[in-house]
């Protein structure tokens, strides 16, 4: 990587580029245990610093969107004290940690799961001797902030998928491969992850691997703030943590890159900044989505046409409606669903 100040574009080298990637969404994670937003916004108006503010508990019964109650009481100048703010940036905090006890109770049992099932289905095939090559370079990128992935996910090789500029640590990547799963509870000393505060991160993509947590992740501190980027102005946040912004360059590049096969999972197409790099991405450099929404075709359709993103909607080649936790369940046996031979198919047997 290049060094460059937060305000400019950086640029990777992407090697041997796979060109299968995956983009998941809160969506994925709702199928073993995690929040969609009206769950997440339940479990911070229930959390009692919440309640002891009687306009921070108003202002969330009026404003259903988590998201955008986060951005009003934290915007400049705003009508909320900082002991408001304080209550809520503690509330998202504690709901997330109580999302994770969810997932680990989801991800508790025999395996196979179905969970394993779709790790070991959609992405092992692109790590290590799984992908049709071990010399390529290959994404996950991610807009969740759990750790459901980090949990769940047993490698094929020794090494952990890299998270590039962020420390690997020994409380995950433990899944086990046969038998019975049992995720201990979230420890701060186990799974908190310090990251340095560099005005300008350097790191290096590995071939195999490369997981990227697009908005952070709520067990990620620098030091002074956690790096989690919710509510409005996701663009300004993210470019208030140089490690988040050269992410998203990453994520740009590696979508213009050229003849790329998109896998968009559990993700409801709701923030501008990804929609337009997945938009621009379509437009200029012949970018192909499969996508995976429990939603009827038609609903997303409407949605990008209203948002005038139909350019989105132009770059589709399959659209599964059928959620993961149901398509990789333990009672299908994965060689007979019709749907997974699509994904066969559409994306995991794509190579440009």
């Amino acid at each position: 990587m290049t060094a460059s100040t937060p305000a400019q574009r950086h640029e990777f080298d992407l090697g041997w580029l796979d060109r299968r990637v995956l983009l998941s969404g809160a969506g994925l994670s709702r199928n073993w245990g995690g929040y969609l937003a009206s769950e997440m916004w339940g479990a911070i108006l229930s959390d009692p610093r919440v309640q002891k503010e009687p306009r921070l508990r108003e202002l969330l019964l009026k404003e259903m969107n988590f998201e955008t109650a986060l951005a009003v009481v934290q915007s400049q100048g705003g009508a909320f004290h900082d002991s408001c703010r304080r209550a809520l940036d503690e509330a998202v905090r504690s709901a997330f940690r109580l999302q994770d006890a969810n997932i680990c109770h989801a991800l508790t049992g025999r395996i196979p799961s179905s969970w394993t099932r779709f790790a070991d289905g959609i992405v092992r095939q692109l790590v290590g001797k799984d992908q049709h090559h071990p010399d390529m370079t290959s994404f996950y990128f991610t807009l969740n902030q759990d750790i459901l992935f980090e949990r769940g996910f047993s490698p094929p090789i020794p090494e952990p998928p890299n998270m590039p500029g962020v420390p690997s640590k020994d409380g995950f990547w433990r899944m086990p491969r046969e038998h019975e799963a049992r995720p201990e509870p979230f420890d701060d000393q186990k799974h908190r992850v310090e990251l340095q505060s560099l005005a300008t991160p350097t790191f290096q993509l590995r071939e195999r691997f490369n997981y990227i947590k697009l908005h952070g992740s709520f067990n990620w501190d620098d030091g002074e703030n956690a790096m989690l980027v919710l509510g409005g102005g996701k663009e300004e946040a993210i470019a208030r943590f140089p490690l988040l912004h050269a992410y998203f360059d990453l994520f740009r590049q590696v979508l213009m890159t050229g003849n790329i096969r998109l896998f968009v999972v559990g993700y409801s197409f709701n923030d501008g900044h990804v929609n337009q790099a997945i938009a621009d991405a379509v437009r200029l450099a012949g970018l192909k989505l499969v996508i995976m929404d429990p939603r009827p075709a038609q609903d997303l359709r409407n949605q990008l046409l209203l948002a005038d993103l139909g350019v989105i909607w132009s770059g589709l080649v399959d659209f599964i409606s059928r959620p993961p936790g149901e398509l990789f369940a333990t009672d299908w046996g994965i060689s007979l669903s019709g749907e997974f031979e699509r994904l066969q198919r559409s994306f995991l047997q794509y190579a440009a």
